[in-house]
C-alpha cells in the first residue's frame, strides 16, 4: 500500500452557518445551502465574502458528514454563487447533490434528515491564507460584554481556500 496523502486537519478553520435549506426544484436530490457569510460567527470570527480561492475545492467538490475525511463524500457541489440569505444578507451559495442510495446509503440518511428538517446547519472547512484579529470599536465591545463577556474577538479571514463543505 502506497504512502497516500492525508489533509492535515489541524490547519483546517471551519465556519458553521445555519441556514434555510431549499432542495431545487426539476432536480433529484440536488438542495440549496448557504454555506457561509460575511457576519461574525459564534466563535467571534468573521469570514468576508471575498478573499475565497475555490479553483481546487472545485476539481473535487466533495460534501462531507461532519468534516469526517476518513468517511466517503456525503454529496458533491455542483454550484457556488453568491446569494441573498433569508435576513437580507449575502453569502456563498453551494447547489450540492447528494450521493444516490445505491452508492452511499448513509448519505441517503444525511438526505432525509435534511427533508425532515433535523439537520439545518453546514460548515465550510477552509484553510486561512491571511488573516488578522478583529479590532473593536468602543461600541462593540460594550455590546459584547454585555451580551456574551466570555467571547473574544476573533479572526478575520481576508484570504482562505475552501478545502470541503460538511453537513
Amino acid at each position: 500500500m502506497g504512502n497516500q496523502s492525508k489533509p492535515d486537519i489541524a490547519k483546517l478553520d471551519r465556519g458553521t452557518l445555519f441556514c434555510q435549506v431549499r432542495s431545487v426544484p426539476d432536480k433529484d436530490r440536488v438542495y440549496r445551502f448557504i454555506g457561509t457569510t460575511a457576519i461574525r460567527d459564534r466563535m467571534g470570527d468573521e469570514i468576508p465574502l471575498d478573499g475565497w480561492q475555490f479553483d481546487n475545492y472545485l476539481r473535487n467538490p466533495v460534501v462531507l458528514w461532519a468534516h469526517r475525511y476518513d468517511l466517503p463524500p456525503v454529496g458533491r457541489t455542483l454550484q457556488i454563487k453568491k446569494g441573498k440569505t433569508p435576513d437580507g444578507n449575502y453569502g456563498w451559495v453551494f447547489e450540492v447533490e447528494f450521493a444516490p442510495e445505491d452508492a452511499n446509503p448513509f448519505a441517503e440518511q444525511i438526505r432525509k434528515l435534511v427533508d425532515g428538517g433535523f439537520l439545518n446547519a453546514v460548515s465550510v472547512g477552509f484553510q486561512s491564507l491571511k488573516s488578522k484579529p478583529i479590532e473593536e470599536s468602543e461600541e462593540e465591545l460594550e455590546k459584547r460584554l454585555e451580551e456574551n463577556p466570555d467571547l473574544r474577538p476573533g479572526l478575520k479571514f481576508e484570504k482562505k481556500e475552501l478545502w470541503e463543505l460538511s453537513i
